[in-house]
């Protein structure tokens, strides 16, 4: 808020001063703690008198390196010239961060799209406003032990502040982020003012292309299991049996492929045959799910 005072160089009785500023977010007021509103945002100088005080309030910032203008005109004119006065207003104390443009969901392993999912950090003060004159730095990190941040605490972003600089706002590119680990994931802006006012916002990795399958519960012979020729695996009494093989698929960065649906089935090779044809095949088996009886994968 500020203290004005207008002086008029001739009493000629009560005179009405219109207040008025260029600023939407302003308002003036009779008094110093900026409580009482001045009706109409007029002032009166009395009779015999040659000044009138009023104070001003604004709750946004002005733009950097620029002003509000105060003005200050008769009402009706008579002729005299408007006072006017410049006045900057800094943003409050650091309140908050804000995160936009993160994807409520996203495939294993890809960037956020760009333009679409590119990351805005704000940084706002107390009151809600834009902190235009923060020049701190600011990193990310994830709930995602496996993502790829561009900008991590090994390499800090600065804000900056001035003509066509950040001025509390900075867009960085959706290809600077990758998360590559199923599940809900978080993403977090730090910053060197404090971890009290760290934003964080959650997105849903979900898995890749299928890249693999895994096989557990098998008579292993590199883990010292075998089978009996002629039983079943679910046959008990003999090495680790029964056996119930259980497949998985995973994806590229090792998470299980919940949405997979493909086919999948089982071929036994000996160890001098070419795999990869299974009517090569010199072993004497039978499977309930050979190349012939294809198992489909189910999802839901």
């Amino acid at each position: 808020s500020s203290n004005n005072n207008i002086y008029l160089t001739e009493d000629d009785g009560p005179t009405a001063l219109q207040l008025s500023a260029d600023s939407a977010s302003g308002s003036f007021y009779s008094d110093s703690d900026c409580e009482t509103a001045i009706p109409s945002d007029q002032v009166i100088v009395a009779v015999s008198g040659n000044s009138a005080s009023f104070f001003y309030k604004d709750n946004q910032p002005s733009p950097v390196n620029n002003y509000f203008t105060i003005t200050v005109a008769e009402t009706p004119s008579e002729g005299l010239t408007d006072a006017t006065q410049q006045i900057r207003i800094k943003p409050g104390d650091l309140g908050s961060f804000e995160i936009s443009g993160a994807p409520v969901s996203i495939v294993a392993g890809a960037a956020f799209s760009s333009p679409t999912n590119d990351i805005t950090v704000t940084v706002k003060d107390i009151f809600g406003n834009t902190k235009n004159d923060w020049t701190g730095q600011i990193w990310f990190y994830s709930s995602d032990s496996q993502a790829d941040l561009v900008y991590d605490d090994s390499n800090k972003y600065s804000f900056t502040s001035g003509e066509g600089l950040d001025n509390g706002t900075h867009t960085f590119d959706g290809g600077n982020f990758v998360l590559k680990t199923k599940g809900n994931q978080s993403l977090v802006v730090h910053n060197s003012s404090g971890g009290e006012y760290d934003e964080v916002v959650a997105i849903t990795v979900n898995p890749a292309a299928i890249d693999h399958f895994s096989l557990s519960d098998y008579p292993r012979t590199a883990s010292g299991k075998f089978a009996m020729s002629s039983f079943s695996w679910d046959t008990p009494g003999y090495s680790d049996a029964p056996y119930d093989p259980i497949v998985t698929a995973y994806d590229l960065y090792g998470n299980i492929k919940d949405d997979y649906v493909g086919e999948t089935w089982f071929e036994l090779y000996k160890s001098t045959d070419a795999a990869g044809n299974p009517l090569d095949s010199s072993a004497n088996y039978a499977f309930d799910y050979d190349y012939t009886n294809h198992y489909t994968f189910t999802s839901g």
